[in-house]
């Protein structure tokens, strides 16, 4: 991650966190400024904020923005919910020029005041306070709407003027306000290690209410002092904070760096109530529900049919749209309201499916759901800030389902509906305590599978060439939804250009065909495609190449190869690739390592060749086991995927006419491929 990715990075976690924090007045002397219809102030630090001492800090040039003091201190007293934050950079290159003379400070103006304290600009010694001349605009980007999220937050961006490599900049703010949704409880987290290094770091946090913390890979301790004052104060301190080695693909829940978080939930059972009160399941539906409810009961052959009507209507006929603001930021609306207006965001269809279905006497419940820490919750604080989705779970002839509403085109038998690896969730049901297993239908699969056949044994004509891609699972509700929005021609399109990387002669004889099979949840797309022969030609030698190409688009070496974190896998993955030949005469097959197998904890691949007298037909075959590799099996594991890519370049050369065939060319096609 570079210092743009950490800082971005940076920013975005502590905008989440500040979604916790009631509009409260600062002092009759603050200075209020108005900006694109919203409003900020400027205004003395609070006086329980402990303003911390800089010290004198050596510049490393290594790094384009040297972080020098990083200072977070939280005040949780009866409705007082108050986030200060101070930071302090030197801006070391001219890359981080541009990064480190912008700030941006988000927060919800529904229920929340921004307040700056100060900005000052040290240069060669000498501090200057800039906050009156600096240029702070309020905008409302609603980042998230591509994704169907209006949250209503705001974005103050501070562009400052005459910064200068060397410079130092100094500036902090408080977010006063909490979000009356989560009423009295409170908690937070934060980030206490980056992939830069931090001289100075703090973290206060002064409560009336007894707080619960929990560190990850954090350096030093804790410490807990009683205050006069009736609260208690949690100080973490560290200085020279190192950065953290940056690797990729690492699963979601693995969290690579330092963290502290704090919570005054006692249990997750308080969590449960907190939800609870949000989801009112008994709450009496609209005459019109009721009808509608009725009449898929009576137009359905049995239950489970009825349930499919049920979930497809809350998938399909109610589009994804989230306002996020204010309390709907975690309460959904009414059923009644999402059925009326046709649209809603997960925990409204959620809700709906769960009602509707309470309605026809069937049980069900909403569950909290955190689609990145999935099996971490485990481990973790409970609290509403762990999870970012809701999804339903319901009883039917005594079997558990698990049904994601914001899914679409799931249009199969109720045991294919696939739902996400998210492993672990809290069902929203009185007197429920402890997280439970999110467990998919045991006939829930996820495939992609190509088929290739090539007819030559006509050597005076074009070959014809038929290939067929087959989505199951998870997979055919992907390109349901993609085909819906971007159509059949555009995917044409894109196959033929796939295919012309591995056959550049091929021509197109016919249009792309869909056939669709909702019972077993298949989706199968067929085209037909003419090629030169190449028996035709007067070429002594022909090279038939039997790649995995569908197979290697899975297969990726990660782009660091020597970690200390664990890899992320696609679990319940399995992807194919089968090639069959038919030649126009008989070959005495002379073939080296035709069948394969490469296996460890997290994945398994298969090469199969099977070579008659005049055909030849070669399977490749990966399937994930996992979802991830510890970190002590990758080294073993990208041994194996480097094995796999190779084995995945298989080729035959045919001579014309003759009746010998030579071992796997897999060199020379590397070479013309760009593979070495």
């Amino acid at each position: 991650m570079n210092t743009k990715t950490m800082i971005n990075t940076y920013k975005l976690l502590f905008a989440n966190i500040l979604g916790f924090f009631v509009i409260t007045s600062f002092s009759a002397s603050a200075q209020v400024i108005e900006s694109n219809s919203f409003q900020y102030e400027i205004d003395e630090t609070p006086a329980w904020v402990e303003v911390r001492a800089k010290r004198s800090y050596e510049v490393d040039a290594g790094f384009g923005i040297n972080y020098q003091l990083l200072d977070s201190q939280f005040l949780v007293q009866g409705d007082v919910r108050q986030s200060y934050r101070r930071t302090v950079h030197t801006i070391s290159s001219e890359q981080g020029l541009q990064d480190g003379a912008r700030l941006e400070v988000s927060f919800s103006p529904d229920f929340q005041n921004l307040i700056f304290h100060d900005i000052t600009l040290t240069r060669n010694g000498q501090e200057q306070s800039i906050i009156q001349s600096a240029d702070i605009r309020l905008i409302q980007p609603e980042s998230e709407l591509n994704m169907g999220l209006i949250t209503g937050q705001v974005t103050a961006l501070v562009l400052l003027s005459d910064v200068r490599v060397g410079d130092q900049i100094d500036y902090s703010f408080t977010i006063d306000g909490v979000n009356t949704i989560f009423g009295d409880k409170a908690f937070t987290g934060y980030t206490t290690t980056w992939q830069v290094p931090v001289n100075d770091s703090y973290i206060t946090v002064l409560s009336d209410q007894k707080m619960q913390y929990r560190m990850e890979n954090t350096p030093g301790e804790i410490q807990v002092k009683q205050m006069d004052s009736g609260l208690t104060r949690y100080d973490w301190t560290y200085q020279d904070v190192p950065e953290v080695a940056g690797e990729d693909n690492y699963p979601y829940w693995h969290n690579p760096y330092g963290f502290i978080e704090f919570t005054s939930y006692q249990s997750w059972a308080e969590v449960v109530n907190w939800a609870t009160e949000l989801f009112p399941y008994s709450d009496e539906l609209s005459p019109q529900i009721h009808a509608k409810n009725q009449e898929w009961l009576d137009s359905s052959e049995n239950k489970k049919d009825y349930i499919n009507k049920v979930i497809e209507f809350a998938q399909n006929d109610i589009r994804y749209l989230g306002l996020e603001l204010g309390q709907n930021s975690h309460k959904p609306h009414s059923p009644i309201e999402v059925f009326d207006r046709r649209f809603g965001d997960c925990k409204d269809k959620a809700l709906l499916i769960a009602a509707l279905l309470q309605d026809a006497g069937i049980e069900a419940h909403a569950a909290l759901i955190s689609t990145n820490q999935r099996k971490k919750l485990l481990d973790v604080l409970p609290s509403p800030g762990q999870f970012n989705h809701v999804v339903t779970r319901f009883i039917y002839d005594g079997k558990e389902y698990w049904i994601d509403g914001t899914k679409s085109f799931q249009l199969t038998d109720l045991d294919n509906k696939s739902i996400n690896n998210f492993q672990y969730g809290l069902l929203i049901k009185d007197d429920e305590t402890s997280l439970v297993p999110v467990t998919p239908p045991t006939q829930h699969a996820r495939d992609v599978t190509l088929n290739e056949r090539f007819d030559y044994s006509d050597k005076t004509s074009d070959v014809k060439v038929q290939i067929d891609i087959v989505y199951t699972g998870a997979e055919a509700e992907r390109m349901r939804e993609y085909i819906a929005s971007a159509g059949m021609k555009v995917f044409q399109s894109e196959l033929y250009n796939y295919y012309l990387r591995t056959y550049p002669t091929l021509v197109e004889e016919s249009d792309l065909t869909k056939s669709d099979s909702y019972v077993d949840n298949r989706l199968t797309f067929s085209s037909t495609y003419l090629m030169p022969n190449p028996f035709i030609s007067t070429e002594e030698t022909i090279v038939f190449p039997l790649y995995g190409t569908n197979v290697s688009s899975y297969v990726e070496l990660p782009a660091v190869k020597e970690r200390k974190m664990p890899m992320a896998l696609y679990e319940g993955f399995t992807s194919e690739h089968n090639i069959d030949i038919k030649l126009p005469f008989s070959i005495g097959w002379e073939l080296e390592d035709k069948d394969l197998t490469i296996e460890d904890k997290g994945i398994s691949y298969q090469r199969n060749i099977v070579a008659e007298p005049s055909a030849i037909s070669v399977s490749h075959k990966y399937a994930t086991k996992s979802d991830h590799i510890a970190a002590d099996d990758t080294k073993e594991h990208i041994a194996n995927i480097r094995d796999i890519r190779d084995a995945l370049y298989y080729s035959v050369a045919v001579p014309n006419k003759s009746n010998s065939v030579s071992k796997s060319l897999q060199q020379r096609l590397r070479e013309a491929l760009g593979k070495n």
